[in-house]
């Protein structure tokens, strides 16, 4: 099952990174590649964060195509998450889920549609169709989600 929930995109996001072989650091203290470790913090969140998922990647066989990332991503109605701010004091700030910028097709073509919240509601903005998303759906789970907004709790 390739579904992974909003949180553990956004963990996965914001994990340490080592760089080494192939993928060395450049310093530009001593004008050499190095051993490191990346991460990405927040240094502040603001109101509404958007996060653009990674839905594309190069194709091994040949650099010049793109295919896409076709993991579920799975966002709670009433789901919260959070996203490391300062990890020298472990603070994270809690988010919620309001709308997701969905993709369906390739690459190169394809259609847009929205989830959007409204209240406690979502809803699905599909061209000049609006529906309201089922209330006792817990979630949607979709390969298509690639902007995600959240707003502060």
């Amino acid at each position: 099952d390739l579904t992974r929930s909003l949180s553990d995109s956004l963990l996965k996001f914001s994990a340490k990174v080592v760089l080494e072989n192939d993928n060395l650091w450049f310093c530009p203290t001593c004008q050499g590649l190095r051993c490191a470790v990346k991460r990405v913090v927040f240094s502040n969140v603001p109101e509404v964060l958007i996060i653009q998922l990674n839905r594309w990647s190069v194709k091994p066989a040949n650099p010049t195509q793109f295919c896409k990332n076709d993991a579920k991503i799975k966002i709670m109605n009433h789901e919260t998450v959070s996203v490391v701010v300062d990890p020298e004091i472990s603070f994270s700030q809690r988010l919620r889920p309001m709308s997701a910028i969905c993709h369906t097709g390739s690459f190169d073509r394809g259609h847009y549609y929205t989830y959007s919240r409204h209240g406690d509601s979502w809803y699905k903005f599909n061209d000049s169709a609006v529906c309201k998303v089922p209330g006792n759906l817990a979630y949607f789970s979709s390969k298509d989600p690639y902007v995600v907004f959240l707003r502060k709790v």
